[in-house]
């Protein structure tokens, strides 16, 4: 399916479809015009993915994500930037090593790479203290 230019706007309606299990809550947000509060379910529901076990539905629901983040505008990439790559640090104290890597090779390139940047960043940070 080729997607328009994601927005605040049209965000919601692809999340829905890619996240069957937790459509009637992202609408529900979507309703109220809670674009960051979509993006915290689905990373919540990745999380309870991975708790699961399902480690192959959450790399497809990443790789959903980056295409997403690729045909996002600003707002909506700053976003998934803030929220949804920002977890990938809660993700990986979730999974033994060995699930962690196989899970970090399925994210997209462009997301491991702004998962680089901002871990670099946060060391930085730490180092700064």
């Amino acid at each position: 399916m080729k997607m328009k230019k994601v927005n605040e706007e049209n965000i919601a309606n692809y999340l829905a479809d890619d996240c069957r299990e937790i459509e009637e809550e992202i609408q529900q947000l979507s309703r109220k015009r809670n674009i960051a509060g979509v993006l915290q379910a689905v990373v919540n529901f990745l999380k309870n993915l991975l708790h699961h076990n399902r480690l192959t539905e959450v790399s497809a629901h990443l790789q959903f994500m980056a295409r997403l983040y690729r045909s996002g505008n600003r707002y909506v990439r700053y976003l998934i930037e803030n929220l949804v790559v920002r977890s990938f640090e809660g993700l990986k104290r979730q999974c033994a090593q060995g699930q962690w890597e196989l899970l970090y090779a399925g994210i997209p390139v462009q997301l491991q790479h702004i998962y680089q940047r901002q871990t670099a960043e946060n060391l930085i940070q730490k180092s700064k203290l």
